[in-house]
């Protein structure tokens, strides 16, 4: 098979979050990057006393834990003190992203329904002239993907 000539870059994605699945807010000028770990298919084997192999059967999805990577301010309209109080209340939270921005012919991937299990408080160096970032964890059910229409 020859080189793929269609590879991307996540410099120009796009993160939204959502409390009900339908209304999205975007958030791209504060994301820095988007995680994922989990999610994985839980698997069995067993063995019998015939036989060197296993028997391996497939079981349920873990839980997806997405992580994104946000840029701290304090304003109460931006998406760091929106979020750490949507994680106070216990409010469940939906993510989506598109590696490529809103470009057409882009994949979205979407959350279900999730809680946030981890919005941090800020922390740093003093030494340090980067800017302050901190990584919201939602643990969600799935993620699905679709491909936005041309």
């Amino acid at each position: 098979m020859a080189q793929t000539t269609n590879a991307i870059s996540f410099q120009d994605h796009s993160v939204e979050y959502s409390t009900n699945g339908t209304a999205w807010t975007n958030f791209d000028g504060f994301s820095v990057a988007v995680l994922r770990s989990g999610g994985e298919r839980q698997v069995g084997s067993v063995y019998t006393a015939d036989g060197d192999f296993p028997i391996v059967k497939g079981g349920k999805w873990t839980p997806t834990d997405v992580t994104v990577r946000v840029v701290y301010t304090e304003p109460d309209a931006d998406p760091y003190r929106i979020i750490r109080n949507l994680f106070q209340a216990k409010t469940p939270l939906y993510v989506r992203w598109m590696p490529k921005g809103n470009a057409a012919d882009s994949c979205v991937y979407t959350t279900g329904a999730g809680i946030i299990r981890a919005c941090p408080e800020p922390a740093g160096a003093a030494g340090s002239p980067d800017p302050v970032t901190v990584e919201i964890i939602v643990q969600v059910n799935g993620v699905t993907d679709t491909k936005v229409a041309s």
